[in-house]
């Protein structure tokens, strides 16, 4: 029967008349609902697609309704404005949701063209019948219906709808492919969905669909419109929250809050609502700047810590952390809100305040307490050693001068030790500064190794002193500490060394316009330090070994004040020690330098401190 042939007749009631107005209200719904989410990825094809289904499968039971060619004709060509469209849609959709902005997406206008000529061929079909060669209509089982038969044209159309349906469906799978394993149920209910319409069609255009008489694709696009919208949005939602919420985040005692990306709280665990004092679900959808303002919620990502007291009166501290949420492209989808409750550590911390300050009070009473002690032993002690010295002129037998030496010689061993206990604690308690004024380094050197030239000597010991030519001839500093540092290392290399040679010298290391920075050290062919020793040596009462103190004596405090002491000087003190063969002392320290009028009109300065030539290496070889 001709296309052309026959007038607009009565509506005829067939069995799928209802099912498609149906499932063109359905998809019409769907549209409709996401609307509100257009601005979320996918969304805007989406609801193009539904649209373009409306269109379909309302052209498609109007087609079914009329009973006449006509009017079967006008709503058949009314369908393809949704057919034709449907495709390019899809793969629109699949470029938005995959976030796959490429080559496909760069050629969707000129895929659009293809779309727009079928369109076209149809409406003016009765002029060249290049889409249907002919249409005629078929009675069975009491209803009429269209049968077209296809055109040249025809074939290529449905080549193209599946060309880019193929290119879709690889997107998709591609994307679930990259999906977490614990949110792949959700995507794979997407893909069923998505599939179902063009299985239809399949079946359909082989003649193997259960329902001869019907196109079962528009009624597939309903499941797809359904399954999309749940799991689509669902997956978004999912992304934001952990997958076994019910079971770790609800119970979490620690709160956790999702905000999207416009500021809304989209999810919170029970701990959130108790901490906040809210009832359960009553903080979702809640502008989170008003809800969490006493969280100090961040303006910018870049805030992503703070620690606040929460103003319930219970006194409780919580720590506030703000983990900013991208997607691929780098996207600020919204933030997880965590909540911890660090009101123990914070009564903790108090604790441990007080207890040190406690501490510390009763160090610095203890160190007041030793060096008032030290102060008032010291005074007799030094009354004994010097009646002691003065005996010692007077004419004495052997047995008399002998006795005397060692109550001297005690004596002396005890002011050393008080000597070093009331630095330690002057040191401990905070009271020992260092003074700046001027001297020259090479003069201390060598009023720091003419009074140990006797007790080398009588060792059999060489003792030298070298300096580096380029020292400053006067720096600012305290010359007292510096030769106590010096005498307590060149004393040490005395006791410990039995043959061989003591040298002692200085280099300067780097200078600025007003600081010099120099570097002392004293080696000796002594015993030596094992390696395991090394890094102990430095603190107080620490010597190599119990036989270290029986044999050599001392209490091991020399080498920790000297730390302590180079530490104030801004330097540092270290050693090189093979045992058996000898140790080098090293320390570094910061001096000021003066100016240069003040330099070169050096006066009025003390005995022994004028600058001058290098001093010579003091030989105290025996013999």
């Amino acid at each position: 029967m001709a296309e052309d042939s026959g007038t607009f007749m009565a509506w005829q009631h067939t069995p799928y008349t209802l099912p498609l107005f149906l499932s063109a209200f359905i998809c019409l719904g769907v549209a409709v609902y996401l609307w509100p989410q257009r601005q979320s990825r996918g969304a805007p094809a989406l609801i193009a697609i539904m649209v373009s289904m409306v269109v379909w499968t309302l052209g498609y039971a109007l087609e079914m309704g009329c009973a006449e060619l006509p009017a079967k004709l006008l709503w058949a060509k009314v369908q393809y404005l949704g057919i034709c469209a449907t495709p390019i849609l899809w793969l629109t959709f699949a470029c938005q949701y995959t976030r796959r902005f490429g080559r496909w997406w760069r050629s969707l206008p000129l895929l659009a063209l293809e779309p727009v000529v079928v369109v076209s061929l149809v409406w003016t079909n009765h002029l060249h019948h290049l889409y249907w060669r002919d249409t005629i209509l078929e009675y069975q089982e009491g209803f009429s219906l269209l049968v077209v038969l296809p055109g040249l044209s025809y074939p290529f159309h449905v080549a193209y709808a599946y060309l880019l349906i193929l290119v879709s469906m690889y997107l998709l799978l591609s994307e679930q492919r990259r999906t977490p394993r614990a949110y792949r149920g959700h995507t794979g209910v997407i893909l069923a969905g998505c599939l179902a319409p063009w299985v239809g069609n399949g079946l359909y255009m082989a003649g193997l669909s259960p329902f001869p008489h019907l196109d079962p694709t528009p009624l597939g696009f309903t499941l797809t419109g359904l399954a999309v919208v749940w799991g689509m949005w669902r997956l978004q939602f999912m992304r934001l929250v952990p997958v076994a919420r019910e079971l770790v985040v609800e119970h979490m005692r620690d709160g956790i809050a999702v905000i999207d990306h416009q500021g809304r709280l989209v999810d919170a665990n029970t701990a959130v609502h108790r901490i906040l004092n809210h009832a359960q679900g009553t903080l979702i959808g809640q502008n989170a700047a008003e809800v969490l303002h006493v969280l100090l919620v961040p303006e910018s990502p870049e805030q992503l810590a703070a620690e606040i007291e929460l103003p319930t009166g219970s006194g409780a501290y919580y720590e506030v952390r703000f983990s900013p949420l991208h997607d691929p492209q780098g996207e600020l989808l919204g933030r997880i809100v965590t909540l911890l409750d660090i009101s123990e550590r914070r009564r903790a911390e108090a604790e441990l305040r007080r207890a040190k300050e406690l501490a510390e009070e009763a160090n610095r009473a203890k160190s007041e307490f030793l060096a008032n002690m030290s102060h008032e032993i010291r005074t007799p002690l030094n009354a004994i050693i010097g009646m002691a010295n003065l005996v010692l002129d007077t004419e004495l037998s052997d047995d008399q001068r002998e006795y005397l030496g060692m109550v001297s010689s005690a004596g002396q061993s005890l002011l050393q030790l008080l000597n070093d206990l009331l630095d330690l604690s002057k040191i401990e308690a905070g009271y020992l500064g260092l003074e700046q004024v001027p001297f020259g380094v090479r003069i201390q050197l060598e009023e720091v190794v003419r009074p140990l030239v006797p007790r080398a000597r009588d060792k059999g010991l060489e003792l030298a002193c070298a300096t580096d030519p380029h020292l400053p001839e006067v720096v600012l500093g305290d010359p007292l500490r510096l030769r106590q540092i010096l005498f307590n290392l060149l004393g040490n290399a005395i006791k410990f060394t039995e043959a061989g040679r003591i040298e002692v010298g200085a280099a300067e290391l780097r200078r600025t316009a007003d600081q010099v920075w120099l570097r002392f050290f004293v080696r000796d062919t002594g015993i030596g330090i094992p390696d395991d020793k090394k890094l102990h040596i430095f603190e107080k009462f620490t010597q190599v070994d119990a036989s270290t103190s029986r044999r050599y004596g001392g209490t091991g405090l020399g080498l920790s004040i000297c730390k302590r002491l180079v530490e104030l000087m801004g330097g540092e003190i270290w050693v090189e020690s093979d045992e058996g063969q000898g140790s080098t002392f090293y320390f570094s320290a910061v001096f000021r330098l003066p100016e240069e009028s003040w330099e070169g009109n050096w006066q009025n300065r003390p005995a022994g401190s004028s600058p001058g030539p290098a001093p010579p290496v003091v030989s105290a070889d025996a013999g």
